[in-house]
């Protein structure tokens, strides 16, 4: 089997293998690879019969210098047997006869010589060749399974610290975020975009903002951690050696309502009531919360 095929099919194998859903990795048939490896070392023998070819054409070619050889003496006796009377020209065409019979000699140890030292050569190019190719497929084949197993590695890391971060529960007093909702306004007027809340609405109308709600704020169907806690699947945890190929996670369903629609708590209603302000018709910014608490937590 030819060396260049069996590469070609080991980077088949590595960009065929399934891909993993985190990050560029993937998983490759350890028996499969290790498979392509022996067929490899199998192939190298094939060099060793390119040189036997080389041999099997070194002799051909000294048969044919032979033969040619042969022929030119036979022809050479030929015309000597017609000019037998004649003593001188049998003489001088025995001596050419001689001179070829010694030039083809010649000329058929020097190809031998050629062959034979060439034969040499490839034979020693084909085994260094070849121990290159086994030691850079071996040497291939231990980075490559290296790699994998360092991915399998992370990636089963990040496995388990996705599961610890879903079983532990939400710490209490968690800080939060470091752009005030003031903040966020400010960046948003600046780049020309809609207000995030209805008192920054007010204030760039020009009108005292609204107090804000005394109780705390609900979202109006929206699910609560514990709402979410309480509709979620149980998952048994996976058992040890377990292959997780499923990333399937309780839906938080916060599309169930919009972000912009809240219902403040029970409270008595205040004693005068800010006049409307129309707003020029803007489209709502990703993320907009109706009213902020004045204390500028969004």
């Amino acid at each position: 089997m030819d060396l260049l095929y069996l590469i070609d099919r080991l980077e088949e194998q590595v960009a065929g293998a399934q891909r993993m859903p985190l990050g560029n990795r993937a998983v490759v048939d350890r028996r499969e690879l290790l498979d392509t490896i022996d067929q490899l070392r199998v192939a190298v023998p094939a060099e060793v019969r390119d040189a036997r070819e080389i041999v099997a054409e070194m002799d051909a070619i000294r048969r044919n210098t032979e033969e040619e050889a042969r022929l030119m003496l036979a022809r050479a006796e030929e015309q000597a047997a017609s000019l037998v009377d004649d003593h001188k020209v049998t003489r001088a065409a025995r001596e050419r006869a001689a001179e070829i019979l010694a030039a083809g000699e010649t000329r058929a140890e020097e190809r031998s010589e050629g062959a034979n030292a060439e034969m040499a050569g490839r034979i020693e190019e084909s085994r260094v060749v070849a121990q290159q190719q086994m030691a850079a497929a071996d040497e291939y084949a231990r980075r490559l399974l290296t790699k994998l197993d360092s991915q399998l590695r992370s990636f089963q890391r990040s496995v388990q610290s996705g599961l610890d971060q879903l079983t532990e529960p939400a710490a209490e007093g968690a800080p939060q975020p470091a752009v005030t909702s003031e903040q966020m306004d400010a960046y948003l007027a600046d780049a020309g975009a809609a207000p995030r809340s209805l008192d920054e609405a007010e204030r760039r109308a020009g009108v005292e903002p609204s107090p804000a709600p005394a109780g705390p704020i609900h979202f109006a169907g929206r699910a609560t951690p514990e709402s979410v806690e309480e509709s979620a699947p149980q998952v048994a945890p996976a058992e040890d050696g377990d292959i997780i190929d499923d990333f399937s996670m309780p839906s938080l369903d916060d599309a169930r309502a919009p972000l912009d629609v809240i219902e403040p708590a029970a409270e008595e209603p205040p004693d005068e009531k800010p006049e409307p302000v129309e707003e020029p018709e803007r489209e709502p910014a990703l993320g907009t919360i109706a009213r902020s608490p004045s204390n500028g937590s969004s």
